[in-house]
């Protein structure tokens, strides 16, 4: 089978080719934008699917064997979907779930903070970093 390079994620009909997964991109300026990654299924087993980026050379083997993913049909969490709204579905479950961790890190870390005597608001050098050099 041959698939060419999508132009755009928007412009690709829901089927049974492509599978959709939403990431957060951040930027050396740390602006984050969502982005809906498109991914080929480039052959199907009683158990699942494999699946390839849409920029993958589909003739190219190696590139193939680099790039692919197995999805299984039963799995509970999987890497892609086969319609955008259950992609979003679950980049939204998988951000609240990272949420969750880093909200319990930080509380760890706050009260690791205060038990060694640190106090609350934080010091503005330790916010901004320390200018100070060692020569």
């Amino acid at each position: 089978m041959k698939f060419f390079k999508p132009i755009s994620p928007e412009t690709i009909p829901e089927n049974d080719i492509w599978m959709f997964r939403y990431e957060a991109n951040t930027y050396y300026n740390y602006n984050v934008t969502l982005v809906c990654n498109v991914y080929v299924i480039s052959s199907r087993t009683p158990k699942g699917v494999w699946v390839v980026p849409s920029w993958v050379n589909i003739n190219d083997d190696e590139d193939i064997k680099l790039h692919r993913k197995f999805i299984r049909n039963s799995g509970k969490k999987k890497f892609a979907y086969p319609t955008r709204a259950l992609a979003k579905h679950a980049f939204l479950l998988r951000k609240r779930r990272q949420i969750e961790i880093l909200k319990a890190q930080l509380r760890k870390a706050e009260a690791g903070y205060l038990l060694a005597g640190g106090t609350f608001p934080l010091p503005i050098k330790m916010l901004l970093g320390s200018t100070n050099t060692i020569n």
